[in-house]
């Protein structure tokens, strides 16, 4: 039996060890001139102010605010009672929450890829362990700074960083790691707290100039599990992530050493809802709440052992997929508050649903639909793993979902409510494999 550490790293971006890095200096230093690029002046909204009154007067501030590894199911909103997270809670009682979003992938690099793109996997390839985000990839960045907007990237995990290509579009690229060359990425490596993504944050829009468009990618929720201790509230007895891992080869992984996994997590993603909240009170303070485009989501979620593992990359079930989805903005009679939208959507909707927002065309080849336009019909979630030994496809409905093992040519279907440890059988499920296969 293959000891459950090496399972734990082998799920998270597929690590192989690399020498830890030395001292927090090391983890936020902006990226090197090389990736920086200036905007087109051309349609540059310059003489707007940074704090407009109205949608119509000027052009928005967007913000695109990505958790790694977060759960929708382990967020107050979305139904979970056990955990805190009154900010992530209050921004959706103001915003549009989308109830069941999935992404396109199950780890970061071709999920975060599909969000800024509108692509599948398939059609963006940078979805193996080795592909990057190719140069001729239109993204979200590059439309808005064309279109006037100053961009900012601030990312915690170099698998969304320069190495792969993601600092297309972006002026400032503030990378919150040492590394700056491609390869393997090591779980030590994804150690920046939220909080600091937030002062980073504060201070870069402290210093735009015109309307921006800032994504921020945090990590805290993704392993190695480090919250602060006062937010370590989840019981489960007092074991560090390091210790649960080297317990676990010594004893196997038991239910307890699962309970406490789920409470180190729990408490990942009450600092990050802190942290975010801290964000969302710096654009109020500033007099930029109202006039930002707020959109919170996730490149994937993760496994915590409902089906005997913990991690992600590893498959594409419901937990490691189904991720928030959350738009807010205030100024615009679109974003309605309060509204929940029960109906399928995916990483890819992303795009197009902002540049809708926006006024702006999304390119003609993209995958994904403007959630605000009620043209195009539903159809099912798609998701891509190409990862190790895996070759996976799945086309997820709101009740059923079809998986593809590319390598074999099996396919199984899986009734969502009854879980998708064993497959569905019976009339409904075979009718269910038709529809979804011809997805």
């Amino acid at each position: 039996m293959v000891g459950w550490l090496s399972v734990a790293l082998l799920a998270c971006e597929d690590f192989v060890p690399k020498p830890a890095l030395s001292g927090t200096a090391a983890l936020a230093r902006e990226s090197a001139p090389s990736v920086s690029m200036a905007a087109p002046e051309a349609a540059s909204p310059s003489a707007m102010v940074k704090q407009g009154t109205s949608e119509k007067s000027r052009s928005p501030n967007v913000i695109l605010y990505i958790v790694d590894t977060l759960r929708a199911d382990y967020l107050g909103t979305y139904g979970n009672d056990s955990i805190q997270t009154p900010h992530f809670d209050r921004f959706a009682e103001s915003g549009i929450v989308f109830t069941n979003a999935y992404a396109n992938s199950s780890w970061t690099r071709p999920s975060v890829a599909s969000l800024l793109t509108g692509l599948y996997p398939t059609h963006h390839a940078a979805n193996t362990r080795g592909a990057s985000l190719p140069q001729d990839a239109e993204t979200l960045g590059e439309i808005l700074q064309e279109a006037g907007w100053e961009t900012g990237l601030i990312t915690a995990n170099p698998n969304a960083g320069s190495a792969f290509g993601f600092e297309q579009g972006f002026d400032s690229v503030m990378e919150m790691y040492a590394r700056r060359g491609p390869g393997t990425v090591h779980e030590r490596e994804l150690v920046t707290p939220s909080d600091v993504i937030t002062t980073q944050a504060l201070d870069w829009i402290d210093r735009a100039e015109r309307p921006f468009f800032l994504t921020c990618l945090s990590i805290d929720p993704h392993q190695p599990l480090r919250p602060p201790a006062r937010f370590d509230i989840y019981g489960h007895g007092s074991l560090d992530f390091l210790e649960v891992a080297l317990r676990s080869q010594k004893e196997g992984m038991t239910r307890t050493l699962f309970q406490r996994v789920r409470a180190l997590y729990m408490a990942t993603v009450s600092f990050t809802d802190d942290s975010f909240g801290a964000l969302m009170r710096g654009l109020r303070e500033r007099g930029l709440e109202r006039d930002t485009l707020v959109v919170l989501t996730a490149d994937h979620g993760e496994e915590l052992g409902e089906y005997g593992r913990i991690g992600h990359g590893l498959s594409l079930s419901d937990p490691a997929i189904r991720v928030p989805l959350i738009m807010r903005w205030l100024n615009s009679e679109r974003v309605e508050p309060g509204l929940r939208i029960e109906a399928i959507t995916e990483l890819v909707d992303v795009t197009p649903s902002v540049l809708g927002l926006l006024n702006l065309a999304a390119p003609a080849e993209i995958d994904g639909r403007n959630l605000f336009e009620k043209a195009k019909p539903l159809k099912p979630a798609l998701s891509t793993l190409r990862l190790a030994n895996r070759n996976l496809q799945a086309a997820a409905s709101p009740n059923w979902k079809l998986v593809s093992d590319l390598s074999t040519g099996e396919l199984s279907v899986f009734e969502l409510a009854e879980g998708e440890a064993v497959e569905a059988s019976g009339q409904d499920a075979a009718r269910a494999r038709r529809r979804l296969k011809a997805a």
